[in-house]
């Protein structure tokens, strides 16, 4: 299947996310991650995402326009990862966005 399961947390108040994906140098929009429905609590979206190559995501802020991360992963087949997006500790300004691995993916290769 050569896939692996993403969910983008979105934890940013009053922010819609649009992410970007690339591999082979082409880009495409993976998928838009809508501000919470109820304040306090974060959006989720699921995605597919490739495990054939590395993968480079960003995510930006649709309304402002603006890059709010980029990171470069390679998942692993049947692995299931958790992005966190959300503003950190230190200021209200800075956003991270943190990479969890919920579920190890499959060692899927023939030895």
């Amino acid at each position: 299947m050569d896939q692996a399961l993403l969910l983008i947390h979105n934890e940013l108040p009053g922010t819609n996310l649009t992410v970007y994906w690339n591999f082979d140098r082409c880009y495409h929009v993976l998928v838009g991650v809508s501000q919470s429905r109820k304040p306090g609590e974060p959006s989720t979206e699921a995605v597919a995402v490739s495990t054939q190559h590395g993968s480079v995501l960003q995510l930006n802020d649709t309304a402002a326009g603006r890059q709010v991360c980029r990171l470069e992963y390679k998942f692993g087949e049947f692995g299931n990862y958790s992005l966190l997006v959300k503003h950190t500790h230190d200021g209200v300004n800075e956003i991270a966005c943190d990479l969890v691995v919920n579920e190890k993916p499959v060692d899927s290769n023939l030895r």
